[in-house]
Parts: C-alpha cells; sequence; structure tokens
C-alpha cells in the first residue's frame, strides 16, 4: 500500500479481514443498502456486496485510493453481478453534508 503511494488504504488491515469474517457468517447485509467510509481498498465494501447487498457505496478521501477501489470493483464484477448498483466517491471523514454521495 504505502510503497505504491496509496497511504494507509492501500491494504487490507487485520480488522477488514475480521469483519468480512463475521460477514460472512451472517445475512446482515442482504436486501441492504451500504455505504463504506474509508473504503480504501474497498475489500468489506465489495465483500458485502458479493453478501447479497442491494448497493454498495465505496467512499474515501484520497483520489488515489479511489482508483485503487474502483479497480478492485471492476475486477470483482463477476462475483458482483446481482449487486443492483456499485459506486465510487470521494468523501471525507468530518464531512457534514452526506448527501453528497447519496
Amino acid at each position: 500500500g504505502w510503497a505504491l503511494g496509496y497511504s494507509t488504504g492501500g491494504r487490507v488491515w487485520p480488522s477488514a479481514s475480521a469483519l468480512c469474517r463475521y460477514l460472512s457468517r451472517t445475512d446482515i447485509c442482504r436486501g441492504e443498502y451500504i455505504i463504506e467510509l474509508g473504503c480504501g481498498a474497498a475489500s468489506v465494501g465489495l465483500f458485502a456486496g458479493a453478501c447479497g447487498a442491494l448497493s454498495v457505496i465505496l467512499s474515501d478521501c484520497n483520489k488515489e485510493v479511489l482508483s485503487l477501489a474502483q479497480r478492485n470493483a471492476k475486477a470483482n464484477a463477476e462475483t458482483l453481478k446481482n449487486l443492483s448498483a456499485i459506486s465510487v466517491v470521494q468523501y471525507g471523514w468530518g464531512n457534514t453534508n452526506i448527501q453528497a454521495i447519496l
């Protein structure tokens, strides 16, 4: 991640792996609309889509990280074919205008 210029968003953190394991054991995402704030590589948001979410919004404040998230979404298009919508948007922590990404 860092070596490629993605800062902290360019790697999959242990907490993301733990959350994906939890999602795999539940139906919590099925039929839901998901927003991943600070998506980084988008592993959790994409996994939520594969677990049956209706729609996923992947957001991060870093443009380079968002390009990585977009590439990862495209690379997993076959797995996500039942997802009605997936979008990648720039949005940073502390921004109070959540409507900007909805």
